[in-house]
């Protein structure tokens, strides 16, 4: 499969609906070759394009979610600011309580 050619419409044009096609060329290692051919072992996929259009998409979709997450945990930070749950970083202090509650666990695990 290696230099493999996939049209983009299939690979990402799914989300963005129907667009001139176009080929691409991809070298693909052994490694993610053979990820490619089990897949299409399964007969869940009939082309190796289709593989790769579903990698595409999974990515995609995990990437949105990094970022969702990420704007909610700076929202949340955003609010603890607001409510005046933020005091002064002391990085000595913080250190200190990483390291009691590091210990802590060590022990408990012993």
């Amino acid at each position: 499969m290696a230099g493999t050619r996939f049209d983009q419409e299939t690979a990402a044009g799914i989300i963005h609906g129907p667009k001139r096609r176009t080929a691409m060329t991809v070298t693909l290692t052994p490694e993610l070759e053979r990820i490619v051919n089990a897949q299409l072992a399964t007969g869940q996929f009939a082309t190796q394009e289709e593989v790769i259009a579903a990698g595409l998409r999974m990515l995609q979709r995990s990437e949105a979610g990094k970022e969702a997450d990420l704007r909610a945990l700076l929202d949340e930070a955003d609010e603890d600011v607001v409510a005046g749950r933020v005091g002064p970083f002391d990085p000595v202090a913080t250190a200190a309580r990483v390291k009691a509650a590091l210990a802590a666990r060590a022990e408990s695990r012993s």
